[in-house]
């Protein structure tokens, strides 16, 4: 299972600090230094007062509008750290413009009917998606083991509680036995109607990226697709969530 996450670089002008919360022996890279650097989401990353993010908190920081970074190596130019520099909200909103015009994914399935399938969710409901016809559907496809998923689930259950005055259905595609399920959402609630068990089903819409996403028309064709995690997905689905709903 391959896992894309898209990271949209923003590079600020920042002030040349000390950054003492960091292992000693590390400087920031010079833009020579950083010339075909590859900077990774298993790299330590620390706010600039210091704080060390966990690996969510890091993948939610570095692929959103709200941080630029500086990059810390050793002295042979190996990076090994990063430190997040929360950007001005003109540089922010600029930002969030860029990666609002991202490419579009959907391509050749635009306009082409969503494949039909019966399932049941975890309360053992009749899931029919050619039932659906009439409303929005919004597929999410996911697995517990993939923290890009993890991360957008709390953004995922704004957009439930937004739409649920309006004709919506939200409906989660899990990889996972219904008991992994049951076990991950006594920790992490997800709001989605979630469908365990099924793999045949991310196999019929060919996904093999995760998470990944289908919004589905009131006709039952797809009118949009998006593999992979980035951190303005959240608002792309509520643009074009809206956009279907006039």
């Amino acid at each position: 299972l391959i896992i894309i996450l898209f990271v949209c670089v923003f590079t600020a002008k920042l002030s040349a600090q000390e950054r003492t919360f960091l292992p000693k022996g590390l400087h920031k890279l010079t833009a020579k230094e950083q010339q075909n650097v590859q900077v990774n989401l298993n790299l330590p990353m620390y706010l600039e007062d210091g704080r060390k993010l966990d690996a969510l908190e890091s993948m939610k920081a570095i692929t959103g509008p709200e941080y630029g970074y500086e990059i810390h190596g050793t002295s042979n130019g190996e990076v090994a750290a990063l430190v997040l520099i929360k950007l001005s909200k003109e540089q922010s909103e600029d930002r969030l413009k860029q990666m609002m015009n991202r490419p579009d994914m959907t391509g050749e399935k635009k306009g082409t009917a969503a494949p039909s399938f019966i399932a049941k969710n975890m309360k053992g409901e009749r899931i029919d998606l050619d039932e659906m016809k009439g409303s929005l559907v919004v597929l999410n496809f996911w697995f517990i083991g993939c923290k890009p998923c993890q991360v957008e689930i709390p953004e995922l259950n704004e957009l439930v509680e937004k739409y649920k005055s309006e004709d919506v259905k939200f409906v989660a595609i899990a990889l996972d036995d219904q008991a992994a399920i049951e076990n991950f959402l006594n920790r992490k609630a997800f709001k989605y109607d979630i469908v365990p068990n099924a793999r045949n089903i991310a196999q019929m819409y060919q996904v093999s990226s995760y998470p990944s996403h289908y919004l589905i028309d009131r006709e039952g064709n797809i009118q949009f697709y998006q593999a992979g995690y980035h951190g303005v997905l959240i608002n792309i689905l509520d643009k074009k969530i809206e956009e279907m709903l006039k």
